[in-house]
């Protein structure tokens, strides 16, 4: 079925390279491309290139097992400073073929089909310079093209060129999993939380959730599955470098003496990223795309454009443009130019701004500045302290409220089995919402003869429960339901097999365990 809105000036080449940290890092420390490499960050593997997957190294193994398995392999902690140094390069090479693109990410570029088609004659042949041109370089890439930006980045990794009035066929067939693909599309913690719902409701490709009502999924998950919907079905449609801001917002200074170091353009940035943020914020907009361009003291005019879906905070911003002055002193300093490399005009400009009510944050998104404070308030304690002496929770297998949860260092992820577990089945688990957990306090469960109940080994209570005494305070108990017996670890030396009640109080509600005879408030609603 052709796409319902498509436009042939939308059309988009999507240019992925595939595992660009692990290239960046070949190329800084002057290796062969066909040497392992992984990188890591907190002591897990998240890129790894094709050399080091062949030798058993995967994205989410600790370090330790990635390093037993590819001993030889170069590793490197996570370094975006680095990945977006070394990408100028490329993008050079890609900003001969035309300057009609923008930077998503070290790693990923988006073109205009439209122009370079009309200039080398079609698409396939502009693919083909681009190709040519990078192929020089030695650098692996994935091009794909498609009626807009989201299908073209979705068909890059498939090296698919989607005709024209085509990409709906194309988006139809797409796993589901194709939406947590790539982490620059808009919406990532919607996207993250649709596929795992949809999934389970069982939804395989992309095409099935077109299929599901609009209204349907807006109800179900709100404005940002709203527009992650449209996203799919080709509504929410943009072309590559729209059409320059109207108001004059641009932020430039004379650099004296000429920039020449790196440590300078980070001070530099900081502050010019700060006065157009002012500037945003003062009419009430944010941005969403920003061109970066210096004069250098030879007269050459440099500029690119880097694109981010979310909004630009003003430290966003100031990364952005120090990694794109570190990369153009890298590239002069790799082709052994002349000192009239030397940056003597900056500036900073929006290239696409909107009302900041049109990208307002969810409550839970960790956009805010709210959120943003404070993590950096836990980081400095975790600092203080230690980092085991803070802790934060993340899911965790089990049937209880007790295991359902598990403390992890602040900054930590969970490994790779700990996921699997936390969403696998627990036929008969405890359903949400999980009570406040307490820590096993220990209480009496009695019926209306003061009699201690207990729990028979085929889950039978020897007596209607009638109040539950917390300390010295005895309450009665109004509604009750249970028990649920639970045979753990069964298979292990040291098995655990426990009951589970819900009882309900005046203005409380419990989640006992009954162990070995003894009653425990498991957890509080």
């Amino acid at each position: 079925m052709p796409s319902k809105t498509v436009s042939i000036e939308a059309r988009t080449i999507a240019c992925l390279f595939p595992e660009w940290p692990t290239t960046a890092l070949l190329l800084e420390t002057q290796q062969e491309f066909t040497t392992p490499v992984f990188i890591t960050r907190q002591h897990y593997v998240v890129a790894a290139n094709r050399a080091a997957r062949q030798n058993g190294v995967a994205v989410g193994d600790k370090q330790r097992d990635a390093e037993a398995a590819c001993p030889e392999a170069l590793v490197a902690v996570e370094d975006p400073d680095r990945d977006a140094r070394w990408f100028e390069e490329i993008v050079q090479r890609c900003f001969s073929v035309t300057p009609r693109m923008e930077i998503l990410r070290p790693g990923l570029i988006t073109i205009t089909a439209a122009a370079v088609a009309r200039f080398y004659g079609s698409e396939e042949q502009a693919c083909e310079v681009l190709l040519t041109e990078l192929e020089d370089a030695g650098i692996e890439c994935h091009l794909g093209i498609a009626d807009n930006v989201p299908a073209a980045i979705w068909a890059a990794p498939r090296d698919i060129q989607v005709a024209p009035f085509r990409t709906n066929d194309f988006v139809e067939k797409l796993p589901l999993a194709a939406l947590i693909e790539e982490e620059t599309l808009p919406y990532p913690q919607t996207r993250a939380y649709l596929a795992e719902t949809l999934s389970q409701m069982g939804c395989n490709t992309l095409g099935d959730v077109q299929r599901i009502p609009r209204r349907d999924i807006v109800q179900r998950f709100g404005r940002g599955a709203r527009d992650v919907y449209d996203m799919l079905s080709g509504h929410a449609n943009r072309k590559v470098l729209p059409l320059p801001v109207p108001q004059q917002m641009e932020v430039r200074e004379e650099c004296s003496p000429p920039l020449v170091k790196i440590d300078e353009a980070a001070f530099l940035a900081r502050r010019l990223a700060v006065k157009l943020h002012a500037k945003l914020n003062a009419q009430g907009l944010c941005c969403t795309a920003v061109e970066i361009g210096a004069t250098t003291t030879g007269h050459h005019t440099l500029t690119r454009v880097w694109r981010c879906e979310e909004p630009l905070s003003a430290s966003a911003i100031a990364d952005r443009m120090r990694w794109q002055i570190d990369g153009w002193f890298t590239a002069r300093k790799k082709q052994h130019t002349t000192p009239s490399a030397a940056l003597q005009f900056v500036w900073i400009a929006p290239v696409e701004t909107h009302y900041a009510g049109e990208h307002q944050p969810d409550l839970w998104s960790g956009d805010t500045q709210q959120d943003v404070k404070r993590k950096k308030c836990v980081s400095r304690v975790q600092g203080l302290l230690g980092g085991a002496e803070v802790l934060h929770p993340v899911p965790s297998g089990g049937w209880g409220a007790d295991s359902r949860i598990m403390w992890l260092p602040y900054g930590d992820e969970p490994t790779k089995d700990n996921k699997k577990a936390a969403h696998a089945p627990w036929e008969g688990k405890l359903l949400a919402p999980l009570p406040v957990h307490r820590q096993h306090q220990k209480i009496g469960l009695y019926d209306s003869s003061q009699q201690h109940i207990t729990v028979s080994g085929r889950g039978t209570l020897s007596a209607p429960p009638h109040h539950v005494k917390v300390g010295n305070v005895s309450h009665k108990i109004i509604n009750w339901a249970g028990p649920w017996t639970i045979n753990d670890a069964w298979w292990s030396a040291h098995p655990e097999r426990y009951a589970l009640l819900q009882v309900a109080v005046h203005n409380n509600l419990f989640l006992l365990n009954c162990q070995q005879g003894t009653w425990y408030i498991e957890g509080e609603y």
